[in-house]
Parts: C-alpha cells; structure tokens; sequence
C-alpha cells in the first residue's frame, strides 16, 4: 500500500488540484439585474422626468465595474438549497396528485376483479414511491435547518482536546461513519450582468408586479431569470432636485442586502447614481471596505495628479477613497513627474495609508553601442526609434527620465529576429556610454524547435521504460529461478541480464538526452529576457571612436 502511494501520489496530487480549478472555474456566476424604478409623486412629469425611472437603475449598473467576485453566505446557500426543495416538492405533490387521480379512476374500469386489484396494486406503488420522495425531502429540508443552526452555534466551539504524538492521527474517526454534509458551502462567484448587458433591465410580468416583490410569483420569475441580486427603487422629484431610494435584493430568499438613499439635483444625475453604486459595491462582493489615505509629497504636485484605481480616474484626487477589500492597482501620475503604481492586497485592516514621493523626471542623454554587431537592423528604445545599425554606424544617442528602459535591436533582415535590451536607473547618467551585448534571433521559431526536440526526447524515454521494466523484471526472474534450481539452462539467464543491460543503458541515455534537450529548451525560452547594459570603462573604448581620437 505504501508503495502505490509514494508510486502515485504525484498523480493525486494533480488530479486534486485539478478537480478545485475546475470547480472553480465551472462555478454558477452571481447574476446582478436591476428593474425599472417607480415614481412616488403626486404631480405630473414631463418626459425627462418620466425617463429617469430607466436611466437611473441602468447608470447604477454601468457603475459597477464589471471583474467582481462575491463570497457567498451560508444564508445565502441555504436559501438557494431550500428553493430547490420547494420546487422538487412541488414538483412531487403534482405528479402524487395526478397518480391519485389515475388510481381512482381505475375503480370506474370495467372488467375482471383481479386485473383491477392488480392495475390499482400498481398504481399504489407508483403513489408510495412519490410519497417517498417526498418524505426524503423533507427530511433534506430539516437537516438543512439543523445543519445551519448546528454551524452557527458551534462555530467557535472546535476545539481539539486530544494529543497525539503525530502531527495528525491517520486513525482518528477511521471506523466511524461521517454524514456527508447536507448544507452547500460558501464559495466565490464572479459577478455578472443579467442577460451580459449593464443596460438590460429585468422586467417582470404584470402579475409579478402588482403581487409585490415580497410575493412569491415575483420571486418565481426572478428565480427562474437566474437573477441572485436584484436592484429595485423609486424616485421622487422635487423641482430641480430629486432623490432615489433603492434596495438590493438576493433571491432567492427576498433578503434585502442592503438600502441606500441619495438626493441630488436633475443635472447631477449621474453623480447621484455613482454615489449609490459605490455603496452597493461592497455590499455585492460581501467584503468590507477598506479607506486608502494618500500621503503623497510634495503634496502641491498631488492636487494636480491623476490617479487611477483599477482603471476609474480621479482628475482632482481626494485624500482617501475607500474601496472594497482585496487586491486593486493604484497609478498616480503627474505632468513632469515618474509615475508611481503600486498592486497591493488591501486586506487585513480598515485604512491603509499610502505613502510615497514623487520624483522629477531626470532629462539625461546618453550613447549606447552593440558589442556584437552582426547584420544591419534598427535600434529602439521602448517604441522610438533611435538609430539605424550598419556596419559602419553600430551606436545610437538616447534619452532617459529616470525610469527603467526596455529597448531591442531587430533585423533588417527578418523583423521578427530581434532580442532586447535593459537600462536600469542606476546607469542613466548624463553622458554616459553604454554597451548591450545580444544575439538576433526569431524567438517563436526557436523556442518552437527546442521545445519539439524536448518532447521527442522525452518520448524516447517514455517508450524505453516499459522495455526496461519487462527485461529487467524478467531477468531478476530467471535469475531467482536459477539460484532455486528450477531453472537449469544457464543461457537463458546470460541472455537475459544482456538484455536488462542494454535496455537500462537506452533508458539511461535517453534520460540524459532528454535531461539536454530540456536545458537546450529552457536556454531558448530564456533568450526573450532583456540582456543588462553595462558601462563601458575607459579601457574598453572601441577601435573606432579611438582612431577618431587620434586623428584630433
């Protein structure tokens, strides 16, 4: 047993890991829709007025940026277990009333009393096998009531009271039968739009409509929608001014997640509607927002910046924002300045303070040459173009503003032979003579061959190990044979420890070929790293620039 384990545990441990990205990866999304607003005023609108009941509800969605994730509740998950037991019973107490139905219609047949007796014998156990099913979910039902109450109870009693001088007892509970868990566990799910559109709106049916959203014929056709987050409000106008007051609510289950009210003026409507998404946001990735305050020197180049949240611009930033906890890209960037970005994990805390000085862009030039020149092509730093590299001309003038650069020379020849080239910070000083050393190559081209040669390779050791294992399983065979005497004919042992032999020196070799055919393989991926540029010392001026000294 130990040996299949320690054999396989490599293959368990990938088709683990596996099995949780796929359950992850095929998971329901979180539908999020929102219906058109009601209006609650007396007077009579105008047809501006009158569109906002679907403007509103569609900005709101706009908002809210697409990408987000919600972790689910246990509520949530029971509500959705118990809505599908209710239409499973549903479902049962028809077909248990139709079977009824079809058994007393059989007493009206005509014909012999044991063919009656055997028909209705029949139908009674179809009507039990329903009556079953029915009993079961309802027994579902219950352990899904006690499962919740047990889990919220006890959550913070788990404690461990036994010792064991193993870092776990493999023998714990070994014979002891578990229930398996009736209750779906919490899970993350990706926010999606109803219908993939931020300006569908869900409209119900008239029925649905005047029943309520409390009602269970509304809660029928969101549910059947596949909408778990639903958007409802209502607009009263005030002259110039008017104010919104919209819930969000999780189906099924008619919980209201959260309400918010906002009052603003006709022609700040969209404002209006950024500050009620804002609110619903973290209520809708149920995490808890977290405040990040900028403390950003000098603080007069950051009234001025640009900053940039996750791609949501602030032109007049604030001094703090407050977003939902968990990873976000933050870019400030001001005229004359390096831009400063930072991908942090804000977790763990309510306010982060992000500190940081923004430094001036250090206009320096510079010279750099190829130290192995060996076709014509051109040079580039970043996008532009700095020069064209010849025989006669294999250096270019650059400029630097103090942020790191990535340049590449590409062939003349075939532009996608090219390599690349970095200048870190600590080299852009101004006249600075810089060299880069590379070596032109199409990278797709020669990855590709390397990485076919690997995997010829290791095809050749894959179909040499059974060859090996048979001749090698069967030579310590006969050679057991021969020590016990069974086996008389001496050849046949010779014959086959040569073949043992022969066979583990192919797999031997194959390993290693392969062993060089993988390094060959990783060398080639590497080729697409930016080689360092390094300065050149005084002693390694070239033989041209030093005949031009001469000449002076």
């Amino acid at each position: 047993m130990n040996f299949l384990f320690r054999k396989y545990k490599r293959f368990f441990f990938i088709f683990s890991l596996l099995l949780f990205l796929t359950e992850n990866i095929f998971c329901e999304p979180w539908i999020l829709a929102a219906q058109k607003f009601d209006f609650d005023s007396g007077k009579n609108l105008n047809s501006a007025e009158q569109d906002l009941s679907s403007i509103m509800p569609q900005l709101i969605m706009e908002k809210i940026s697409e990408g987000l994730s919600r972790n689910t509740t246990p509520q949530e998950m029971l509500d959705r277990s118990l809505n599908n037991l209710l239409v499973e019973r549903q479902s049962l107490f028809l077909q248990l009333s139709k079977e009824i139905k079809t058994r007393d219609a059989i007493f009206l047949l005509s014909g012999s009393k044991k063919r009656i007796q055997k028909k209705i014998s029949a139908q009674e156990k179809k009507i039990d096998e329903i009556k079953n099913q029915i009993d079961e979910n309802l027994e579902k039902t219950h352990l899904l009531y006690e499962e919740f109450k047990n889990a919220n109870s006890s959550q913070e009693e788990k404690t461990e009271t036994s010792f064991s001088p193993l870092p776990f007892n493999p023998f714990k509970n070994l014979f002891v039968k578990k229930k398996s868990p009736v209750l779906p566990k919490p899970q993350n799910e990706n926010v999606s739009f109803y219908k993939e559109n931020a300006y569908e709106l869900f409209s119900p049916s008239k029925e649905a409509l005047d029943s309520g959203i409390e009602s269970r014929k509304f809660e029928n056709e969101v549910v059947a929608a596949k909408i778990n987050g639903l958007i409802s409000g209502s607009i009263i106008v005030y002259g110039e001014y008017f104010s919104i007051s919209c819930a969000l609510y999780n189906f099924p289950g008619k919980k209201i997640l959260g309400q918010v009210t906002e009052i603003g003026s006709l022609k700040s409507y969209i404002s209006v509607a950024e500050n009620a998404a804002n609110y619903f946001v973290p209520i809708i990735v149920n995490s808890f927002p977290v405040e990040i305050c900028f403390e950003i020197q000098p603080p007069e180049v950051f009234k001025n910046a640009i900053v940039s949240v996750d791609g949501n611009i602030y032109k007049n930033p604030p001094e703090k924002i407050s977003v939902p906890s968990g990873n976000h890209s933050i870019t400030i960037e001001a005229k004359g300045y390096i831009p400063r970005s930072i991908n942090y994990d804000f977790e763990g805390s309510k306010i982060f303070k992000l500190q940081g000085n923004m430094k001036l862009k250090s206009e320096v030039s510079g010279s750099i040459e190829l130290k192995r020149n060996l076709e014509n092509g051109f040079l580039y730093s970043g996008s532009n173009l700095l020069s064209e590299i010849s025989d006669e001309n294999f250096s270019a003038e650059i400029s630097f503003d103090g942020t790191p650069v990535i340049g590449q020379f590409k062939s003349a020849q075939d532009e996608n032979a090219l390599f690349f080239f970095y200048v870190p910070e600590i080299l852009q000083k101004n006249q600075a003579r810089l060299s880069v050393k590379g070596k032109t190559v199409n990278h797709s081209e020669y990855i590709d061959k390397r990485r076919i040669a690997a995997y010829r390779a290791y095809t050749a050791l894959v179909l040499s190990v059974p060859f090996t294992l048979y001749s090698v399983g069967k030579n310590n065979s006969v050679t057991n044979a021969y020590n016990r005497g069974s086996l008389k004919d001496y050849d046949e042992v010779l014959k086959w420890r040569r073949y043992g032999t022969i066979s583990s020196g192919i797999t031997f070799a194959c390993l290693g070929f392969f062993g060089f055919e993988l390094a060959r393989y990783l060398i080639a991926a590497n080729s697409l790293l930016p080689s360092n540029a390094k300065e050149i010392s005084s002693s390694e001026i070239s033989n041209s620039a030093w005949t031009e000294i001469q000449e002076e």
